[in-house]
This record gives structure tokens, sequence and C-alpha cells, in this order.
């Protein structure tokens, strides 16, 4: 695959920030790279610096046969900081439709002679399938991979992101006035850190067994949707067959397996928790909300359903059944019933 001029590369970038509903403006000279523009939206206003190359197979034998990198050239010599903004290091694959990123606060000093960054096809795939995903590097690095749609949420979210958690990028945005229900308030808590958490005590050690096999629960009914989208194309019309569903299959493994590794750590990231939590009650409630529009409706969706993901929440026999999706909604309403009462042991 031809690769992309700078251009066409951030024209590329642009269009994701466009497609989250930013003002794009540019603020470097035409032909720049590094390039820096604002990006606003509501209340987001930010100053983003961004160096781009295109993302390449290879790296001669010695490199795995799985492996895609960025090569850093353009007379790059050391990636410089955005003062008061934020620094991406992004690479564009056409073919996956996806941006590689790179912690650019691990990268601080200067570059030595061709030097290149590496990310796994796996890593890749999944991005392109839920929206985004991590790879473990080791020493506590994490490359992000990250659909242009979730571009906006990289950026708001970037620290956690390379800290390997995705959830607060998969979850879409609220458009809704604050929540006034409590249990949301508990869950915000715990990820802004508003409170102290203390670990240990009999009952938080007693209930965190609970939290884990629901987890557990959930992690089964999903695995159960995989043998569905194997036969995508053999038994039954791939259009009947909405890629959609394997984006809401991966994002629920992604919150579970986040949630579930944390749980399992003598102090756990409490907002980690809780972030998969949240994209917990997102499904919960749009599911609800979506079934309660179909079924004003005949069970027929609207011709525009508000949301693309309660059009295949509602229409769950297309993978499995309706009753598969109805235990898997099921069990992510007792995972959120768990860790608030773990939360509350805290």
């Amino acid at each position: 695959m031809a690769k992309l001029g700078k251009a066409k590369l951030m024209a590329a970038v642009f269009r994701g920030f466009e497609a989250a509903g930013c003002t794009v403006t540019p603020i470097s000279a035409p032909g720049t790279h590094p390039i820096r523009f604002v990006i606003e939206k509501g209340a987001v206003h930010q100053t983003v610096r961004v160096y781009i190359w295109n993302l390449t197979h290879g790296g001669g034998a010695a490199r795995p046969k799985h492996e895609y990198r960025i090569q850093i050239t353009s007379g790059i010599r050391a990636f410089d900081p955005e003062p008061d903004g934020i620094t991406l290091i992004l690479g564009w694959s056409e073919q996956f439709g996806v941006f590689a990123a790179f912690d650019a606060s691990r990268r601080k000093s200067a570059l030595g002679a061709s030097p290149s960054i590496q990310i796994s096809e796996a890593t890749l795939n999944r991005a392109r399938v839920i929206g985004a995903a991590v790879q473990d590097k080791g020493n506590g690095e994490f490359a992000v991979a990250v659909r242009p749609d979730r571009l906006l949420g990289y950026v708001e979210n970037q620290s956690q992101a390379h800290a390997g958690d995705v959830t607060a990028i998969l979850t879409p945005p609220s458009e809704d006035e604050p929540s006034d229900d409590p249990d949301d308030t508990v869950l915000e808590d715990a990820i802004q850190g508003r409170r102290e958490f203390r670990f240990g005590s009999t009952e938080e050690l007693a209930q965190r067994p609970n939290v884990l096999e629901r987890l557990a629960a959930l992690e089964r009914e999903v695995a159960k949707l995989r043998p569905a989208l194997a036969s995508r194309g053999h038994n039954r019309p791939p259009e009947l067959l909405p890629t959609e569903t394997e984006t809401l299959a991966g994002q629920i493994e992604e919150a579970a397996s986040s949630a579930r590794t944390e749980l399992q750590n003598p102090e756990p990231s409490v907002a980690k928790v809780a972030r998969s939590t949240k994209f917990f009650r997102w499904i919960s409630r749009t599911a609800a909300a979506a079934k309660a529009e179909a079924g004003k409706l005949g069970q027929k969706l609207k011709e525009k359903a508000r949301d693309r993901t309660a059009d295949f929440i509602v229409a769950g026999g297309l993978f499995g059944g309706a009753a598969l999706w109805e235990e898997i909604l099921n069990l992510i309403n007792l995972v959120t019933n768990e860790v608030l009462k773990w939360l509350q042991l805290l």
C-alpha cells in the first residue's frame, strides 16, 4: 500500500477531530512538521502538536512478522513538548484505518539514528473493531491504537490510555444534563479521586470475589457470541450481522478485563474499575432506552435510532438470539451492583 505524504496524513488527523464535532484551527504554516493546531469543542480548547508518519510493516528479518512501526524521519532529533498543550506521536495505517499513538512523556530525550517505534498487528486489528486498544510493551509502557472517530477521546484521556486503560475512550461522552443518580456520583468521585480509599478490610476483601465472579460470568457469556461472529457470511447473510455487534462485544470484553485485572491486585486502581463500571452503566441505559423506543414502534427500530449501539442491542437476535443479549445485559447490571457495593466498603 502506497505511503501517504504529510499533507494527507494530517488530513486524516483533522478528519478525525472534525468528525467528533471539533473546530480545527492550524497554527503552524502549511507543510510544517510537526504541525501545531487548536481544537475546540464546547469546554474543550486544546493546543495540539502532532508528529506523524506512515505506519508500515517490516524492519528486517530480525523483527516479528506481525509488527508494524513508524520510522522517525523528517530530520526529527527529539520530540518537543507543546507548552500548555498536548503532544501526539502518531502513525497512520491505511490498511487498518487506525492511528497508532505512542507516549510522548516517555520520549523526552534526544533520539538515536533512524529510530523506530513498534506496535503489534493484533492491537491495530482490535482497535479497528472496537475503537481503541492497548499493547503492553513492558517497563510500564503501553502503545495505543485508536480509530479516527475516537481520536478526541484519546486526546482527552491520553495519560490513562498510556497507563493501559482505554475504557474512557470507548465510552461515548454524555450530552445529557449532569446525573442526579447517587450511584453515578459514587463512580465519578472514584474516577476523579475525590476521596481516599482504604484496602484490606475483612469486608472489602470478602466483596472482591463477588465482583470477580460476576465479571467472569459476563466474559463467558460474551465469549458465546464468537461462534456467530466466526460464521458470518456462511450460514447467515452478512448484512444481518452488523460489525457493530462485534464492536460492542469487544468493548465489553475490554472493560471487563480491565476491571478484573485491577481487582486481582492488592491495591487496585479504583479509577480504572469505576471507569469500566461507568461504561457498563452506559450500555445498560442505552439498551433500556432503545427497547422502550422499539416497544412504541411495535418492536421495530426507528429509522434513525439515536444510537447505533442501541440498534443491535435491541436486535440482539442477530447474534445468538435475544436471550443471550438479555443475559449479557443482566450480568452487566449484576457486575455494576457488586462494584458499587465494593466501592462503599473502601
